[in-house]
């Protein structure tokens, strides 16, 4: 039976296409808050008994996809400055001119103060802390957003970047520490934990399912030699989650299911999907820029409900997203690699 190694050594998969699909899972779900200020009727929160939505769902299988793609990268880099200079560069560009845009751009036309008052008004400022991303603080931009019906949230989608960040720094200590025998060590401790905690305290543990999303995408790639990939235990593993929803189990469960799904997906199925990230990855800019987007489509059009905040939005988060592809994220990835070269030859020169 072939394994997971026979299916990834080429470049044809669907993971960008999972990845785009997963980023437009979370703008649904976000219409839901963003229209009514509150999540109660969003669709898979109602079908699965309140365990998890497509926006939970949808960021839990970025963690997973992550995992196994940074796992990879992480394995072909020659040092960890490589590593992390890609992954710094991966994350901060885009994240930084969007919120420059937002504060010193689009603030300034949606609030409802004056010009000068928004200008001099501090928490404008105070907003630029969101760069730092491990600042766990909801920040407002002064009089935007007031009156929406989820109210004051600018971008309510960075809270989950620290989350991976902190995943990029743990990953290389437990694989150059501990080596791969402890890593399916420590994911089977997490999954105790994180078993425990939702059996016995409030299930509302996310950077432990999101942890747990990211290792299990980690494991399958250090085991890929080992790990099989067939659709009958795709359908299995398939029906184990639908199964898991009744039991009140989907959030145990969706690490090791869901991503055995994930990667089968990514890399068995071969279609013109394979070449969707041919003009791109957009997947990352639509997901920053569509929650600020939303909101100002709520602040208008509320009323006409959530498919309309879909329907409007995603032409112009989209736009956004291909721009912010084409003129900060691609530059940035290859200036890495133009640096990098450079930076080899001056070595071989002197």
């Amino acid at each position: 039976m072939k394994t997971i190694a026979d299916f990834s050594t080429g470049r044809e998969n669907n993971f960008d296409f999972i990845r785009m699909l997963a980023a437009f899972m979370v703008m649904f779900s976000h219409s839901y808050p963003l229209t009514f200020g509150e999540n109660d009727n969003e669709p898979l929160f109602v079908l699965t008994g309140c365990q998890t939505d497509f926006g939970i769902t949808a960021v839990s299988i970025f963690f997973i996809i992550s995992g196994f793609l940074v796992s990879q990268s992480l394995v072909r880099k020659k040092n960890l400055a490589d590593y992390f200079r890609a992954r710094i560069l991966r994350i901060f560009p885009a994240l930084i001119v969007m919120i420059l845009l937002v504060v010193f751009v689009a603030g300034p036309i949606l609030t409802s103060l004056s010009f000068k008052d928004y200008f001099t008004h501090s928490d404008t400022y105070t907003y630029l802390t969101m760069m730092y991303v491990f600042n766990n603080k909801v920040q407002d931009l002064p009089g935007v957003f007031v009156n929406n019906p989820y109210h004051h949230v600018i971008n309510g989608s960075l809270w989950t970047i620290r989350y991976e960040l902190t995943c990029y720094i743990a990953l290389p200590a437990i694989v150059l520490l501990f080596r791969k025998q402890v890593v399916t060590s420590l994911v089977l401790t997490a999954a105790v934990i994180y078993i425990a905690f939702n059996l016995f305290f409030a299930p509302e543990y996310l950077i432990v399912l999101f942890s747990l999303c990211f290792l299990s995408g980690s494991l399958f790639y250090f085991f890929r030699n080992k790990i099989p990939m067939h659709w009958m235990i795709a359908v299995v593993a398939a029906g184990l989650l639908v199964v898991s929803v009744p039991l009140r189990l989907l959030q145990q469960a969706f690490p090791w299911l869901v991503g055995y799904l994930v990667i089968y997906l990514a890399l068995v199925p071969k279609s013109r999907l394979t070449r969707f990230g041919k003009y791109g990855d957009f997947s990352y800019g639509f997901y920053i820029w569509a929650f600020p987007i939303q909101q100002i489509v709520a602040q208008y059009y509320s009323h006409l409900g959530t498919y309309f905040n879909v329907l409007i939005s995603f032409p112009f988060v989209l736009l956004l997203a291909i721009g912010s592809w084409h003129l900060i994220e691609k530059p940035a990835l290859e200036w890495k690699s133009k640096s990098k070269v450079q930076l080899e030859s001056v070595v071989v020169d002197n």
